[in-house]
This record gives structure tokens, C-alpha cells and sequence, in this order.
């Protein structure tokens, strides 16, 4: 079973299984008094009610994290080796290419900022990043309507006029 911890700023951050709330535990980062959420169902206890937690473990002793306005939780409840990047950078760059692949689907920029629109939408979710399906939308839209663009300007290449089409008329063909 997985848990968030609730900050007393409302926050959620996790969700963390047993043994990393432990290591949060032995670094002064989670205490018996702070609200945990179960994942999944939502229930809520506090973390010192929670069998498997081990606050007896000796830590470095540091007091519990006093924050000031402005300041936040993110940077104490990461799993061991993740940065505190919580994916907003990548959510707005997601959102800057799935707009640019609406604005320029009829020319590369379709394709490239529908792509890329993708791709940071997914290192945003991977990274916690919450509404990430605004962008993806984009994108697949931007890259739909690329498709149909592509499509047209195929048919109106080979669309018959008696010349041979487009390419009569560019390259003069006789009737």
C-alpha cells in the first residue's frame, strides 16, 4: 500500500510506499503527527497510527521543517534520487507546443510542436504534473488537422482538370 502525506499547507505529496516513509521518518521529514492518505481509497490517518512505520529510528535528530510564506514542502518529500521537479515547467512547455502545433498545422511546425507537445505532456505526468490532458488534446488535434492539410493539398495535386492536375498547370502541359 501506497500513502500521500498531507502537509498543514494542504498539500499531497507522494504517493510514497512504506519503506521510502520510513527513510522520511529517519530523515525528520515525516512525523508521527502528520496526516498520511491512503492511495487509492482516500481514508486519512495520522502517520504514527500507521502499523510498519518505525519512528523509533534514530535520525539526525533535526527539527521539523519551519516554512515561511512562500515556501513550500516539495523540496522534503521526494523519493531518494528524484529532484524536486514537480513537472509545471514541462506542463507549460507542453502547452506552448500543442499551441504552436494548432497555429502551424499547415506547415512543419505542425508536426514538430504536436510531437513535442507529446512528449513533454508525458515527462510532465511521469513527474506528477496535474491536468495533463489539455495539452495532449492540443496536440493530437494539431496533428490531426496537419494530417487532413497533408491529405488536401494531395488531392488537389492529383485532382484532374484536363492539364494533368497541379502539376499540368505548373509545368504547362497542353490540353
Amino acid at each position: 500500500m501506497r500513502y500521500f502525506v498531507i502537509t498543514p499547507d494542504g498539500n499531497r505529496y507522494g504517493p510514497a510506499d512504506i519503506a521510502t516513509l520510513n527513510a522520511w521518518i529517519a530523515d525528520a521529514r515525516l512525523l508521527p503527527d502528520q496526516t498520511l492518505e491512503e492511495e487509492g481509497t482516500g481514508m486519512r490517518l495520522q502517520a504514527g497510527q500507521l502499523p510498519g512505520l518505525n519512528f523509533a529510528i534514530p535520525g539526525p535528530n533535526l527539527p521539523p521543517p519551519n516554512f515561511g510564506p512562500g515556501q513550500t514542502y516539495q523540496q522534503y518529500y521526494t523519493r531518494p534520487g528524484l529532484s524536486p521537479d514537480d513537472g509545471k515547467k514541462d506542463l507549460q512547455i507542453a502547452w506552448i507546443c500543442s499551441a504552436c502545433s494548432l497555429v502551424g498545422f499547415c506547415c512543419c511546425l505542425g508536426v514538430v510542436g504536436g510531437v513535442l507537445g507529446l512528449v513533454y505532456a508525458k515527462q510532465a505526468e511521469k513527474k506528477g504534473a496535474p491536468n495533463v490532458t489539455g495539452p495532449r488534446v492540443l496536440s493530437i488535434i494539431g496533428l490531426v488537422l496537419f494530417g487532413a492539410y497533408v491529405v488536401l493539398q494531395i488531392v488537389l495535386i492529383f485532382q484532374d482538370d484536363g492539364r494533368g492536375g497541379s502539376f499540368g498547370r505548373i509545368f504547362n502541359f497542353p490540353r
